[in-house]
Order: structure tokens, then C-alpha cells, then sequence
């Protein structure tokens, strides 16, 4: 069945990736379902003042020559355009093909844009960009489907932080979410802290950074030996990928590397949108369940600069009847206080349901542990 491009109205063949008429990638608009990816949001910076200067139709030339360049480097960098709105430009990597690192490809890409622009003509001055990304989980899916009118939308908190983001930047400058900044190889770009912000649509400061290329000749390191460990994984990756559920536990002294052989692995193996870190606190280990709240919220869509009650109704639309009670305390949503000795054992009944109850069965799952041990030398379990 032919579809029609939702740009120009033009009559698409089924299966095309961009439209023959006016060369807009082709979309297909998919089920509305969370995605981990980073959002990029782009403005010209005193864009006012410009077309008091330069006149209307010179503008509309000027905007035009951006939004070419901005279509030209996020496609090079594997992003997708979401939309325009006048001089701003939102876009999204990750989505719809995923990215094994979607922060460093959006914030190559913002580098790029924030240079390439300040190189546009002008007379009489110059032109210059500000830009803000943010990384993170989103609810993306296709709206106002037609050719007048259709986008893909993403909602989440991720977005919003990024619009905040490039408002906090400067002129030809990049800003970043911690997240983001967690995710960029340090080899290629530095980050310089502003320190926490009240942005508009927070309810808690928020972290800042600025991001710059890094310093030319700095080494570049790599991850090396360990290959008896590698091997492992690999073959405990190739059992998930035949569909069963396969459990690794890495044990080795402080200092081992055990986390850095679990990241290495993961990012040469899968996509970033298909793995969920949680981040435990060793000396609360047998306590805390705190790290499981941002695998709920991502799992449930609820965004976390969402109103209370906007969290609790989109919790319990979301989650299996008999582990609402825990799941909501475990995000600190319930109403009524819950005795310390009976709160462990709630919200584990509450995840182990949601494990097997929301995941579909045919979902291919490595869990990977990383465990620190007193005993020399290391080893890789699989279970």
C-alpha cells in the first residue's frame, strides 16, 4: 500500500527511505513506545535583531541556509528532524534506528551546526547558534498524521530539559545534561560545569555543563586484554540472542575493571536503547531498591518532572494490579506511609512482577553483575 511524504503530499512507494520529490526521510508512523536516545534542540541566537537588520527576505534566505545545514549534518551524524519551529530545530538520535551512543552523535552534531553556522555570510556582522541536548528515556510515536500537519513527537521530561539546555548555553555555545555528559568519550570532548540551575518546569536544580571538542593529540585510550573474560560474554550473549534469559555475574578485587568489561562489551555488542543500567550502592546492598525507580519510570513512561498526580495516574494505568501497591512505594507515590520491615519486601514482589508479567516472553535478556571480591584474580559466572 502506498503512503504519501509529509512534506510535499507526494505519493510514496512502499518500503522508500526518503521522498524522490522533495527528499524527506520517510517515517513510518510506529507504535507509540518509550525509547532511550538524546534530543538535540538547535536556535539561531538573536534572530530578532538580525531581521531588524538584514530585512525579511534576506532572513528567510539566512533560516533557509541553517535549516540546510541542520538537515545536512544531523543526517551524516544518523539523527532524525523532528521539526523546525521558525529558527529552533528539534532532533532526535536514537530514534527511529538506534544508536550504540546517541549523546556523542548529537553532540558532534551540535559542534558541527554551532561551527558551520558562524561560517554563513553576513552582512554587516555575523551569525552564531546555541544549542542544548539532553539524554535520557521518551515516549515517541507519530502525531497529527497527514500531510499538512504530521511530526514525530516525543514527550518526556529529556525533551523539555533540552529546550531549557540551549537557553542556558550562550552564543556559539553547547549545553548538556549530566546524562549526556556521562555518555561522550572523554577523548573527544572536554566538559567545563555551571553548576546547578532552576530551570523553568523543574521542580530540582539541575545540573549544567558546557561541552567543547577536546585538545588535539590527547591519548585515546582503549580497553584491552582480558580476552578469556570477553570471550565469555560473548558466549553468554549468543545463549540470549536463542531467546533464554541468561544471568552473568563478574566478580573480581576493586580496581579489576569489572564495570569498565561490562560497559566494553555492551557498547561493541548491542545498541544503547537496549540496555538499562542500574546503579546499585554497595554498602546499601541488601537495602535500597532506589536504583530500580528510573527502570520503573522508563518502563511506565512516567517523567519525572511530571506533577505528583500526573506520576501517580500514569503509574497505576501502567502497572500490573497486584504490584501497584509496591511499585508506588518504590517511587514515593504511595498515600499512606508503609512500615520499614514490610517496604523491602513489597517492592521486590512488585519488580519481580513487573520482570515477568510486562516483558514479553520473547525477549532476549542478559543481565550482567558486577560484584566486588576479596579473593585475587576474576572470574565470569553464567547462569
Amino acid at each position: 500500500m502506498n503512503t504519501t511524504c509529509t512534506q510535499c503530499a507526494a505519493v510514496l512507494a512502499q518500503g522508500v527511505r526518503f521522498c524522490s520529490d522533495c527528499g524527506t526521510r520517510v517515517v513510518e508512523k510506529r507504535a507509540v513506545h518509550s525509547h532511550y536516545m538524546t534530543v538535540l534542540f538547535c536556535d539561531l541566537a538573536g534572530s530578532t535583531q538580525l531581521t531588524d537588520q538584514l530585512g525579511d527576505e534576506t532572513m528567510f534566505e539566512l533560516i533557509t541556509r541553517y535549516q540546510d545545514i541542520c538537515n545536512e549534518v544531523v543526517s551524516d551524524h544518523g539523527g532524525y528532524v523532528a521539526k523546525y519551529m521558525g529558527d529552533g530545530m528539534l532532533a532526535y538520535f536514537g530514534y527511529p534506528d538506534p544508536l550504540k551512543n546517541s549523546a556523542n552523535a548529537a553532540v558532534s552534531t551540535a559542534l558541527r551546526i554551532i561551527e558551520r553556522t558562524r561560517e554563513i555570510p553576513v552582512r554587516g556582522g555575523e551569525v552564531s547558534a546555541s544549542a542544548g541536548t539532553a539524554t535520557g528515556w521518551m515516549v515517541v510515536g507519530g502525531a497529527n498524521i497527514g500531510a499538512a500537519a504530521a511530526e514525530t513527537m516525543a514527550i518526556g521530561g529529556t525533551v523539555n530539559l533540552a529546550a531549557r539546555l540551549q537557553s542556558e548555553a550562550g552564543n556559539s555555545s553547547l549545553a548538556v545534561s549530566s546524562e549526556t555528559g556521562r555518555r561522550l568519550d572523554p577523548t573527544q570532548y572536554g566538559l567545563t560545569p555551571l553548576g546547578s540551575r532552576n530551570l523553568r518546569g523543574f521542580s530540582d536544580p539541575v545540573q549544567v555543563w558546557l561541552v567543547a571538542k577536546a585538545e588535539s593529540g590527547q591519548h585515546v585510550s582503549t580497553f584491552v586484554g582480558r580476552a578469556p573474560l570477553r570471550a565469555a560474554l560473548r558466549d553468554a550473549w549468543g545463549v540470549a540472542q536463542s531467546g533464554q534469559i541468561v544471568s552473568v555475574v563478574i566478580q573480581g578485587p576493586g580496581g579489576f575493571g569489572k564495570t569498565s568489561l561490562a560497559e566494553s562489551f555492551l557498547e561493541e555488542s548491542v545498541s544503547e536503547s537496549n540496555v538499562f543500567t542500574i546503579r546499585g550502592q554497595r554498602h546499601r546492598r541488601e537495602k535500597s531498591f532506589a536504583a530500580f525507580r528510573p527502570f520503573i519510570f522508563a518502563l511506565a513512561d512516567v517523567s519525572a518532572s511530571a506533577p505528583r498526580e500526573a506520576q501517580k495516574t500514569t503509574l497505576a494505568a501502567w502497572a500490573p494490579k497486584d504490584a501497584l501497591p509496591g511499585l508506588s512505594v518504590l517511587c514515593d507515590l504511595n498515600d499512606e506511609p508503609v512500615p520499614p520491615l514490610l517496604r523491602g519486601p513489597m517492592i521486590e514482589k512488585a519488580i519481580l512482577q513487573v520482570l515477568w508479567v510486562i516483558w514479553p516472553k520473547s525477549m532476549r535478556i542478559l543481565v550482567l553483575a558486577a560484584i566486588p571480591t576479596k579473593r585475587t584474580g576474576s572470574t565470569v559466572q553464567t547462569s
